[in-house]
Parts: C-alpha cells; sequence; structure tokens
C-alpha cells in the first residue's frame, strides 16, 4: 500500500486519497501514530510464536545414553523416565527414540576414508555353530582383520575370544599381511577396553592390550558404542557367515573347519571388493603393501602352540593317539590342548581345566574325573559306593596301561 506523509502537513496520502490523521486521533482520542496505523490498515497485531520446551527435552542425555549403551526400546525407556518424573505421552518417546535411530545409522553408515597402510580394523563373529558331517555341533568364532584401503583380509577359526586369542590372531594377521598399518579400529570388547565414556569419548586401554600395541607399534582406535567404525566391516561378516553356513555336515573335524576357513580367506581376497572396484589381492599388493610397517614380530611371546580338541562322551580328549580326561560340564564342548615340560595342559575359555602327565597309556583318567562320572551315572549311589567303582575303574585302567605301555595314570 502506497503511503505518504505530507510535508507540513496533519494528512496522509493513501493511494492518492488525502485523509486528515490528526483530525481523526483527536476525535477518537488516540496518537496519531495509531490513527494512522487504523486508516492505513496496518493495525494488525502480528502473534507471538513462543516457542515451549518439550517435556523430553530434560531427559535427551538419559535416552540418548541408555540408546547407544544398552540398545533399550522406546517402551522400556518411555517407563523409566515415567518413574524420574517424565510427564509426556508415550508416543513422544518412540518419535524420539525412531528420529534419534535414523540419526545414529546414517552416522554408522558412513564409510571411513583411508589411505594406503594407514588402517586396520578388527571384529569377530561370536558363538556360530556349525554342524559336522557326523552331527556333531562346533560353536566357534571368527576373528576377522580387514585392511580400509585395499579391502585385504586376514580370517581365524578361534573357540574363544580370550586376550591372548585376540594378541596371537593379530600377530599372524601381521604375518599374513607382511606388516602393521599405523592405526587399527577396534569394538569395544573386554579385551582391549576396560572404559568407554560416551559422554566425553575418553577411553581407557586395558593395560596389557596398550603393552602389545607399542609392542607391534600401532596406535588403537576405540569405536564409539552403538557406531560401527565402518559399514564395510560389517558387511563382510555378513557375507562371511552366509559363506560359512554352506559347508553345515561337511566336514569332519574342527581341523577340516579350520581349513574351510582358510580356503574362503583366500577365496575373499581374491574376489572384486564392492566398494573399490578392484581385486583386493591385486589392490593390496600394488598399492598397499609396501606402505605397512615391517617389524620383526619372532622378539614376542605372542604365539601360541595350543592345538583344538573336542570333548568326548568320555569327557575325554584324544591327543596323539592317547585320550586324557577331563571334568565332565566340558562334555562335547571345545577345548585347547598345549605340551609343557612333558605334561599336557587342556584349556577352555583360556583357563586351564586338566593337566595330565604325558602317557603311553590308551585311557588317562583322573579318580575325581572318573568320580563325576559315576555320579551322573548312578545318581542313587552312596560316596562311599562310588569311590569304590571309581577305584576299581582305575585298576582296570592301569592292566590296559601295563598291557599297552608304562604304568603312568594319575
Amino acid at each position: 500500500m502506497e503511503v505518504n506523509r505530507l510535508k507540513n502537513s496533519n494528512e496522509t496520502e493513501v493511494k492518492g486519497i488525502k485523509l486528515n490523521v490528526s483530525k481523526y486521533a483527536k476525535e477518537n482520542n488516540i496518537s496519531w501514530s495509531t490513527a494512522k496505523k487504523i486508516l492505513t490498515g496496518n493495525n494488525v497485531r502480528k502473534k507471538r510464536v513462543v516457542k515451549k520446551e518439550s517435556k523430553l527435552a530434560p531427559y535427551y542425555d538419559i535416552i540418548e545414553y541408555k540408546l547407544l549403551n544398552y540398545f533399550c526400546s522406546a517402551t522400556s525407556i518411555y517407563y523409566f523416565i515415567k518413574d524420574k518424573g517424565y510427564s509426556g505421552s508415550k508416543s513422544l518417546v518412540i518419535k524420539y527414540v525412531k528420529n534419534l535411530k535414523k540419526v545414529l545409522h546414517k552416522k554408522a553408515t558412513i564409510r571411513v576414508e583411508s589411505t594406503p597402510g594407514l588402517q586396520g580394523q578388527v571384529d569377530w563373529k561370536e558363538s556360530m555353530t556349525l554342524v559336522s558331517k557326523s552331527g556333531e555341533k562346533f560353536t566357534v568364532n571368527i576373528f576377522l582383520y580387514i585392511l580400509s584401503y585395499s579391502k585385504f583380509k586376514y580370517l581365524e577359526l578361534t573357540i574363544d575370544r580370550t586376550q591372548p586369542t585376540l594378541f596371537s590372531c593379530l600377530v599372524n594377521a601381521f604375518r599374513y599381511c607382511g606388516g602393521v598399518p599405523e592405526e587399527i579400529w577396534f569394538d569395544n570388547m573386554r579385551t582391549v577396553v576396560d572404559k568407554h565414556d560416551v559422554n566425553t569419548n575418553v577411553v581407557i586401554f586395558n593395560a596389557s592390550f596398550l603393552e602389545f600395541s607399542k609392542n607391534c607399534q600401532f596406535r588403537a582406535v576405540a569405536c564409539r558404542p552403538f557406531r560401527p567404525c565402518t559399514k564395510g566391516i560389517v558387511e563382510n561378516l555378513a557375507k562371511i557367515m552366509d559363506r560359512l553356513k554352506v559347508f553345515n555336515e561337511e566336514f569332519s573335524s574342527y581341523e577340516e573347519l579350520d581349513s574351510i576357513v582358510r580356503k574362503l580367506n583366500e577365496n575373499l581376497n581374491n574376489e572384486v571388493s564392492q566398494s573399490t572396484g578392484k581385486v583386493c589381492l591385486e589392490m593390496f599388493n600394488n598399492e598397499e603393501k609396501e606402505y605397512l610397517c615391517r617389524i620383526n614380530l619372532d622378539q614376542f611371546s605372542y604365539k601360541t602352540n595350543r592345538q583344538v580338541r573336542k570333548v568326548t562322551n568320555e569327557s575325554m580328549i584324544n591327543y596323539d593317539r592317547h585320550k586324557y580326561s577331563v571334568p565332565v560340564e566340558y562334555i562335547d564342548k571345545l577345548v585347547e590342548v598345549e605340551v609343557i615340560n612333558d605334561s599336557l595342559h587342556i584349556y577352555y575359555s583360556g583357563k586351564e581345566i586338566s593337566c595330565h602327565e604325558l602317557s603311553e597309556n590308551r585311557y588317562n583318567y583322573k579318580k575325581e574325573h572318573i568320580v563325576q562320572i559315576l555320579e551322573d551315572v548312578f545318581p542313587g549311589k552312596s560316596a562311599e559306593d562310588i569311590e569304590k567303582m571309581a577305584t576299581n575303574r582305575l585298576e582296570k585302567y592301569d592292566l590296559i596301561g601295563q598291557r599297552g605301555g608304562n604304568k603312568n595314570v594319575r
């Protein structure tokens, strides 16, 4: 609207029509400026928009913490904050959690750009169960190490995820690749990280792990909880698991399954990576291998000589054509065996569960293991009867040992 205040006049011109603002103001007992606004149609007040704080705002930090650290559902979070004073609706919490998950997922799928020799990543696929030809179930873990630039991989079959196993797998990966990258990214596994504050992103690494990383000359990086290092390593793990499932009922022993994993490792490295469009092995050899740091890994005692065995229904393991007993709770479990100073040490998840002197006897039972078996087989027998039966069984095994070699049952 065209509005002009005429010089030396109390009049205002609106679209060519002269209006006496002063007269209108006097007649209505209002100010000249108010009268002008009325006459020109500019007296409509704009509504002031007051943005109210969401009832959920005081609980944003709690919600993110529970979601990041413990993957809690929106419903469980709602009832949790309700007890803390939240008075809003359940639907508001569900909507907020849904949007927050989208943001976190978007951040998680951003790939980490890398240069040759800069970065490696580590992850585990834990407790994967495969079935042998005879129907036996083998619950195993898959260690995955991948160089971010070339996507060159190292896989290893393990029966636990203890720290010594992690160190051994990493050393084997470094040998396989011929060197060590500048940094390695880890999920927040207990064998690596003692504490990770999600609010400050302060990471406290395990002391033994820090010593290992210094010896092997790489910098450790811990991924933030609920935020995987990259989408790529997740995709690779999923692909590896799919490729292994087809081998159900196609192997007879742990050793055969280990050979299958090694062959799969070789095949994956000879395939074209979806992210680079190049064969992983060729890209590794031509563009990345020379940038890895070469160190003398033989100076460290991280390599293990342990072998894997499966505990039979007799509560025994086979080693060098002889059988040695373990506690009955380890029947059907995978254990590790290692010879130290003419003694056979048997471990489960890194913990020693039995020890025998090496023997020429076919069967080598410890009395306490026979007692356990007899208690399971004859639950109604008294402790005295079980003791007599155990002693009798041991004498029989001694006689068998005498026929086959030296008597040496503990």
